[in-house]
């Protein structure tokens, strides 16, 4: 199982998936000999999270029930091949190596979330909805147990053994801030957005298809800042100044580095590095990663950005 975890950690590339293109961390081990079915149960969970192909390595005719029944799990199965094709990102992790993921899924207000222990000992593990981008009390189902465990007002908390995961899904309402809205680049029409909607300092932005939600809204204030999910700011990371530095979401602290000017001709500059807001290689594409470039007034450095 630990060669398992480390190719999951491996295939953490999110933006560069989407519907028809998939990240394929290796084929399924569940079944083979040595793996008991809660084994078999945590590596399905994350591959389903991280919607890889499920690809079958056993041997069919040889497999138990148990095998057969989590292989075939039709609610297992719907979020690995959910229609938005997302890929999981980790949105919460302690030192001691408790893990949260979270795939953003087709309808309003849901996700997938696996809880994952990597310790030794079995532990609690909690799921915050402001993690996921969801607003309010939000509804709970275990996927492996076929059990709905309730609705819950800001998060959901269990044990998890030693070495296990727990595939959950969640409905509840994605977070808009009040007065917010897209920001969308030129030329490609395509929106500003946190790779699945995750809240994870230091997630890179890019270019995404718009879709809404809390991942694409954005709320300019009165201190210059362009907040998401209400309290991540946009940042040049590392309060980088050349070029090629990452535009990336952080805890909004206030520092100049979190500051932009929105001009008049469409540009979004930097206050600490007079540089502006740049769709990388004049790229137009899906998954086209924001950096900071030298302010050129090139279409990919327009954007249309909501009202203060």
């Amino acid at each position: 199982m630990s060669r398992v975890l480390a190719n999951f950690d491996a295939a953490q590339h999110a933006s560069a998936q989407s519907p028809g293109h998939y990240n394929d961390p290796d084929m399924l081990v569940a079944g083979l000999p040595g793996f008991s079915d809660a084994q078999n149960r945590t590596h399905l969970s994350l591959w389903a999270i991280s919607g890889a192909p499920l690809i079958a390595g056993n041997k069919p005719g040889e497999m138990t029930a148990a095998t057969k029944a989590a292989l075939t799990n039709p609610e297992m199965i719907a979020v690995d091949q959910d229609p938005l094709g997302r890929q999981g990102t980790k949105v919460a992790e302690d030192a001691s190596g408790l893990q949260v993921y979270q795939k953003v899924l087709s309808g309003t207000g849901r996700r997938a979330v696996v809880l994952l222990n990597r310790t030794g000992s079995a532990a609690t593990i909690t799921a915050r909805w402001s993690s996921l981008g969801l607003t309010s009390s939000a509804t709970v189902r275990d996927v492996w147990a076929g059990a709905d465990r309730g609705t819950f007002a800001s998060s959901y908390a269990t044990s998890v053994p030693a070495g296990e995961a727990v595939l959950l899904t969640v409905t509840g309402t994605d977070g808009t801030p009040t007065g917010g809205g897209a920001i969308t680049g030129k030329p490609s029409g395509r929106c500003l957005d946190v790779p699945n909607a995750t809240s994870a300092n230091g997630t890179q932005l890019q270019l995404w298809d718009c879709q809404g939600g809390p991942g694409q809204t954005w709320t300019r204030t009165a201190s210059r800042q362009l907040t998401v999910y209400g309290n991540k700011c946009l940042d040049a990371s590392g309060q980088g100044t050349a070029n090629g530095t990452a535009v990336v979401i952080w805890d909004c602290n206030g520092q100049a580095n979190q500051q932009w000017t929105v001009n008049a001709n469409g540009t979004i500059a930097g206050v600490q590095s007079n540089l502006c807001l740049d769709a990388s290689g004049q790229g137009t594409a899906n998954g086209t990663k924001v950096l900071l470039w030298t302010c050129n007034g090139q279409a990919n450095q327009q954007w249309t950005v909501p009202a203060a």
